[in-house]
């Protein structure tokens, strides 16, 4: 017997990943809805830290997955030098108890979430031509959410017809002003793998009119860079066809829920790439959420509880995990607050350095010395008392 149905717009890393944990309840009947006619790996692939790790784990995922993880499970070495400069100099070397990198695309295979389960429809709002019903909508659409866009419209609506107005393997980075590269093996170290990082800190807060994705010149490498270290040089020098990509954040949000809809992932907190963490947010996200709707105290009148706890969960971590992912930008790009390395002299540079990189460990290491089954558990309380 179906207890309720649940429909999630969206199948990229958050949506899969709950339909694969909500396929643990067969009283769920689950339907994804997806614009793109196929799903295809665009992208640096996603780091899972061992808070995620957890969640695979659960959901049986771990022995097809470490098929295609590129790093140790156990331990990962992160060398970070300082580039900008003609000879390179190594300062720090952090190593966190575990991290994986794997393809963007990691949950597609899963044998849980078939094919015919999918359907290709875009939402433009909650009422489409293309009609369907359901008893809970998962909006994991992605930072240009639909879902979001309709959530937030008619809450405001709803809060103005109220009057409340208030409511409407080892890695490498080469880090320099302005800029920074992170480089690691991919396809069983046969290939490298980097993303190199231009800062304009100035332009946070600012409406980007440009294409979000598109090819880019050699030059602009050339420009940015042609001070740099050797190892740089020749990373870019191998090169053909880069692409750019701009770096889109979502502003933070109230709410991560209305009525019976949820938003997750991107499109509720889509934030920098600077302690990759993005995905494995949207996984937890999506963990808890199927942890909630999957418990027996709820049902189709109680499903709005759940949602609450859900947010009152998730919505305060993952935006702090949003401020830590932008202070690392700073800190990688020496645009952080503790020190000018404009004006360092240089029998003092390794030590402010060794500073700096003690600064972003402790504003990383949540990602390895907490755990999600403290939150899971408090959910859980919360939801049984309620």
């Amino acid at each position: 017997m179906t207890k309720f149905r649940v429909a999630i717009c969206g199948a990229g890393i958050g949506g899969l990943t709950t339909a694969v944990a909500l396929s643990r309840y067969p009283d769920i009947e689950v339907e994804i809805f997806e614009g793109a006619k196929e799903l295809a790996e665009l992208g640096a692939g996603i780091g899972l830290w061992p808070r995620v790790w957890e969640i695979i784990q659960k959901l049986h995922l771990e022995e097809d997955l470490l098929k295609v993880t590129e790093l140790s499970l156990s331990v990962t070495s992160f060398r970070y030098r300082k580039s900008d400069r003609p000879e390179g100099l190594d300062f720090y070397t952090l190593i966190t108890k575990a991290s994986a990198v794997v393809p963007d695309t990691l949950l597609e295979a899963s044998p849980v979430v078939h094919p015919a389960a999918r359907r290709a429809c875009r939402l433009c709002s909650l009422k489409t031509g293309t009609q369907t019903t359901c008893d809970l909508l998962v909006g994991a659409d992605g930072l240009k959410s639909a879902v979001r866009r309709t959530l937030l419209g008619e809450k405001a609506r709803l809060a103005e017809s109220k009057g409340l107005w208030s409511e409407a393997a080892d890695i490498t980075a080469y880090l320099g002003k302005n800029g920074y590269v992170i480089a690691y093996p991919i396809a069983h170290g046969t290939k490298i793998n980097f993303v190199a990082f231009k800062a304009q800190h100035h332009l946070e807060n600012t409406k980007f009119n440009g294409a979000w994705v598109g090819i880019a010149d050699r030059s602009e490498f050339a420009t940015m860079f042609r001070n740099w270290e050797p190892e740089v040089q020749a990373l870019l020098d191998c090169v053909d066809k880069p692409l750019r990509w701009a770096i889109h954040t979502v502003k933070p949000l109230g709410s991560f829920v209305h009525g019976n809809v949820a938003i997750l992932g991107d499109a509720a907190h889509a934030m920098t790439p600077h302690q990759g963490s993005g995905a494995g947010q949207a996984i937890e996200d999506a963990y808890i959420l199927s942890t909630l709707l999957g418990h027996p105290a709820t049902n189709r009148d109680t499903i709005a509880r759940a949602l609450s706890i859900y947010d009152h969960i998730r919505r305060p971590f993952a935006q702090q995990v949003q401020l830590r992912s932008r202070l690392n930008g700073q800190y990688f790009t020496f645009c952080g607050p503790e020190v000018d390395f404009n004006s360092v002299p240089e029998h003092e540079l390794l030590n402010n350095l060794d500073h700096l990189g003690k600064a972003f460990t402790k504003n990383w290491d949540w990602c390895w010395t907490t755990s999600l089954g403290d939150s899971v558990k408090e959910a859980v309380r919360l939801l049984e008392t309620s």
